[in-house]
C-alpha cells in the first residue's frame, strides 16, 4: 500500500513537473522565435537539468554529491519560478500580442533577477523576530516568560554545522526561558554527521528543549529521530504534555504523517487530557491544521511551522490558499497560533517571498 501511494504520488508529481518544462519550452521558444540549434540547445537544457532534479533525489540517499544536489535543487526551485512568472507573461500578452518578443527577453530578465535574490536570500542568516503575545491564564510570576522557536531545521545534505553552530549561539544568547522546535529537524535522513548533534547539544534554555515530530522526521525513520533527539538533549512530546516552571502546561502531537507511515494517529485530545486547563497551555504541533479544534478545547498559544510560507512562487500562493493560517500570528478568541515560516529552506535553497526566522516569544499576563 505505501509503495502503491508512492508510485502515485510519483506519477503526479512526474505530470505536473513535466508540465512546467514543456510550457517553458513554448513560451521561450515561440516568445524568441527560435529555430534551428537554438531550439535543440534549449530542449536539450530543459530535458537535462530537468533529469538531474531526478538524479539529486536519487543520489541523496546514497552519495554526498553536493553539486549535483545543489544544482538539482536550484533548478527545481528556479522551473517553479519560471513558470509563474511566464504564466503571467503569458496573460499580459493577451491584451499585447505585437509585443510577444520583448516580454519574453523581460520575463526572462525577471527570472534571473528573481532566482539570484532567491539564492541570496535563502543564505542570509535566519531573521531574529520578536512577538509578545497576551495570556489571561498566565499567573503574575510567569509574566515575561520567554520561548525561543525553532523548526524545519531540515538538517542534512544541503545545510551545514557551521551554519547550526552559529544559530545555536544566537539563540543562546537570548538566555530564553524554554526552547522548542516544532517539527523536522532532520531532512531526508538520521545519519548525520556528528558535527549537527555536537552543535544542537550546546542549544541551552533554563526549562530545556522540548520538540515534536514533523513529516520529515517520519521519512527519516521516527526511531532515528527518537535517538537523535536522546543524543541531543531534546524531549521529544508525543502525544503527551509536561508542565513547566510548575504552572504551564505543554503538549506536544506527532505530526499526521504518522498514520500513513504506522497507522496510528495523532491524538490531541490524548496530548491535551492530563493538563490542567486551569492553567495556560501551550500546545506544539508541526502542522497548523487543528488550530480551531485546539482553541475550542482550551488551548491558549499554539506554534507551528511546517509551511515554509511557500518559499517562492507558485508555491507560496499556494500555501496561502491552503491553509488558514500560512505565517504569522493569529488570533481566535482568547487563543492564539504562531505558525513561522521556518528557519531553514525545504528543498531548494531558495526564498524569494519570505525570510528563514526564528522566533523570541514573550508572554505577558493579560488578554490584549
Amino acid at each position: 500500500m505505501k509503495r502503491l501511494g508512492f508510485i502515485v504520488f510519483l506519477t503526479i508529481f512526474t505530470l505536473i513537473y513535466t508540465e512546467f518544462h514543456y510550457f517553458l519550452y513554448g513560451q521561450v521558444a515561440k516568445g524568441l522565435e527560435l529555430t534551428g540549434r537554438a531550439l535543440t540547445v534549449t530542449r536539450t537544457v530543459l530535458v537535462g537539468m530537468g533529469l538531474l532534479y531526478y538524479l539529486m533525489l536519487f543520489m541523496r540517499h546514497r552519495f554526498p554529491v553536493t553539486p549535483v544536489l545543489y544544482l538539482g535543487a536550484i533548478w527545481f526551485g528556479s522551473i517553479a519560478i519560471g513558470f509563474s512568472f511566464f504564466l503571467v507573461k503569458a496573460a499580459v500578452n493577451l491584451f499585447l500580442p505585437q509585443y510577444t518578443r520583448e516580454l519574453t527577453i523581460g520575463t526572462l530578465a525577471l527570472i534571473t533577477l528573481a532566482v539570484s535574490f532567491s539564492l541570496v536570500n535563502a543564505a542570509c542568516a535566519p531573521r531574529f523576530r520578536k512577538i509578545t503575545v497576551p495570556l489571561k491564564k498566565l499567573p503574575p510570576a510567569l509574566d515575561g516568560f520567554t520561548i525561543i522557536q525553532l523548526s524545519d531545521l531540515h538538517l542534512g545534505s544541503l545545510t551545514t554545522p557551521a551554519n547550526l553552530e552559529h544559530l545555536v549561539q544566537r539563540c543562546n544568547d537570548l538566555k530564553a526561558d524554554l526552547a522548542v522546535i516544532t517539527g523536522d529537524i532532520v531532512d531526508h535522513h538520521m545519519e548525520l554527521p556528528n558535527d549537527f548533534t555536537r552543535s544542537l547539544n550546546k542549544l541551552n534554555a533554563r526549562y530545556g528543549i522540548l520538540a515534536v515530530t514533523g513529516n520529515h522526521d517520519f521519512y527519516s525513520g521516527v526511531d532515528g529521530f527518537m535517538a537523535f533527539a536522546k543524543e541531543t538533549g531534546i524531549k521529544p512530546l508525543r502525544n503527551e504534555h509536561i508542565t513547566v516552571a510548575g504552572a504551564l502546561e505543554v503538549a506536544g502531537v506527532d505530526d499526521p504523517t504518522i498514520s500513513r507511515r504506522t497507522g496510528q494517529k495523532p491524538d490531541l485530545t490524548d496530548a491535551l487530557k492530563a493538563c490542567d486547563m486551569t492553567r495556560p497551555v501551550l500546545l506544539l504541533a508541526h502542522q497548523p491544521d487543528d488550530f480551531d479544534k485546539a482553541a475550542d478545547l482550551g488551548v491558549d498559544l499554539q506554534l507551528s511551522g511546517h509551511t515554509h510560507a511557500g518559499q517562492f512562487p507558485p508555491m507560496d500562493l499556494i500555501v496561502r490558499l491552503y491553509y488558514q493560517y500560512p505565517w504569522g500570528l493569529y488570533r481566535k478568541g482568547s487563543s492564539f497560533i504562531y505558525t513561522t515560516c521556518g528557519t531553514n529552506t525545504w528543498g531548494p535553497p531558495m526564498r524569494l517571498t519570505s525570510r528563514s526566522e526564528f522566533i523570541l516569544i514573550t508572554l505577558k499576563a493579560g488578554d490584549n
